[in-house]
């Protein structure tokens, strides 16, 4: 398991200076990227903020608490209304699903 070093609501907090614009288009890019997987595997994440993508020192992100994550699909099963995080579950609950960011 992947040690992370921070979560980006902290960070932005925390930061001196803001990102720079090609910090952001690596960023965004990555986030893209995680959640073109996720799409492409039928996954909708339902809970992405800050506090769930996390950072190491490297600028890497990794997209994090999939408990309110649900499979779709055609046609769209019903889905809870009231997204609030309670409890963390772990990505590994997907087993079809594998985040890998560089």
């Amino acid at each position: 398991m992947d040690f992370i070093e921070h979560d980006l609501k902290t960070l932005l907090a925390n930061m001196p200076t803001p990102f720079l614009a090609s910090e952001i288009k690596t960023l965004m890019l990555q986030l893209l990227s995680a959640l073109a997987l996720c799409h492409d595997n039928w996954i909708v994440h339902r809970d992405l903020k800050t506090s769930n993508l996390l950072m190491n020192n490297r600028g890497q992100i990794k997209v994090a608490d999939f408990g309110l994550a649900r499979t779709y699909g055609d046609p769209l099963g019903d889905m809870t209304q009231l997204v609030v995080t309670l409890w963390y579950r772990c990505v590994l609950l997907f087993p079809s699903l594998v985040l890998h960011l560089a």
